[in-house]
């Protein structure tokens, strides 16, 4: 089974089990509300320490979730282009989704030198087990970007421990990627980091002080 068509049978098998996501109009959750155009374009802002919605309109503080700035903004850039609410839910997040998925999950076989048929099972089992169906129909779209990226996320850091200042400049861009998507992934990229830091010492052999370094 070549790569490529492999890629292709991967995303059409997607398309089919998340095919509800490209009918015509907003598709919401519980923690999703629809958000209208006007609050869309509002988000174009600066980052605020108080929120104008919340609180039965008396607004509230928002501190604590300036980390999603960056996707709030986004949205606002696109509401002002004239993207609606239902548009930007399939161009910022779901397609995003699925080409970041993809790629992440083929990249990083490649890198463990995975055949073909492993990394589409591979592809298949993390864009299509129940954690991120739940996540994707309740609304968590920020989460499901950011599961997304993980396994590219992963992979720079991976390649940037024996590579060059820009592959640990790219290294730290997708660790920032993580966290404005959500802050939480960040941790669980520290752990899977950790692991592989032990397997590099008790199974490839790698020299204490030398790996100890490159990690530094």
């Amino acid at each position: 089974m070549q790569s490529r068509h492999s890629v292709f049978i991967l995303g059409f098998i997607l398309f089919l089990i998340y095919w509800q996501w490209f009918l015509p109009g907003p598709k919401v959750a519980n923690d999703l509300p629809f958000v209208s155009s006007s609050a869309l374009k509002s988000s174009l802002n600066f980052p605020q320490a108080w929120s104008e919605y919340g609180a039965e309109g008396l607004g509230e503080y928002s501190v604590f979730t300036l980390w999603s700035w960056p996707t709030a903004f986004l949205s606002g850039l696109l509401a002002n282009l004239g993207l609606s609410f239902p548009l930007i839910e399939r161009f910022l997040i779901m397609i995003p989704f699925f080409i970041l998925g993809i790629l992440g999950m083929w990249k990083l076989g490649e890198d463990l030198k995975l055949p073909t048929p492993a990394k589409f099972i591979a592809g298949m089992f993390y864009l299509t087990n129940t954690y991120i169906l739940l996540v994707l129909d309740g609304g968590q779209l920020t989460i499901g970007l950011a599961y997304a990226f993980f396994p590219l996320s992963f992979l720079a850091v991976k390649r940037s421990i024996d590579g060059k200042i820009k592959d640990r400049i790219l290294a730290g861009l997708s660790i920032w990627i993580i966290g404005f998507l959500d802050i939480r992934f960040v941790y669980i990229l520290v752990l899977l980091c950790f692991l592989h830091f032990v397997y590099g010492l008790l199974i490839e052999r790698k020299k204490l002080k030398e790996w100890v370094l490159k990690w530094f």
